[in-house]
């Protein structure tokens, strides 16, 4: 299983895309990525895989992870979200729109890893 983490999202109450939700790559969507996009040199059998659209099936989390933890922090540091064994998806209640950035910590099956990047709410309404 390979897996994307989208870079935006619009919790706006339209009920599409209202909520922060990592994707499983070739269910249900493909991105067109080759293999050869893993940040990873080494073959695994569930990956982070960057892509230019990050579409799928939703990942839920204690569906196919053994351990997670997800951190989200705004532009000045302040921690707006946290979960371990995540069983909920971030839907930026509160937060204004902007830039977050957070740090997805994973063990799978048969491998694990460390992700940061940002993601960024637009339409949430709150200021």
């Amino acid at each position: 299983m390979n897996f994307c983490i989208p870079n935006v999202f619009t919790p706006n109450g339209d009920n599409i895309n209202d909520e922060w939700v990592f994707k499983i790559m070739g269910e249900g969507g493909e991105s067109g990525e080759d293999e050869n996009s893993f940040r990873s040199s080494t073959p695994e059998r569930t990956g982070f895989k960057e892509t230019k659209q990050c579409s799928g099936k939703d990942l839920i989390m204690r569906d196919y992870f053994k351990s997670s933890r997800l951190v989200v922090v705004s532009r000045n540091g302040s921690k707006v979200f946290e979960c371990t064994d995540c069983q909920e998806n971030w839907d930026g209640s509160g937060a204004p729109d902007g830039v977050y950035f957070y740090v997805f910590e994973w063990e799978g099956e048969y491998s694990k890893g460390k992700e940061t990047g940002n993601v960024t709410i637009i339409g949430s309404g709150n200021k």
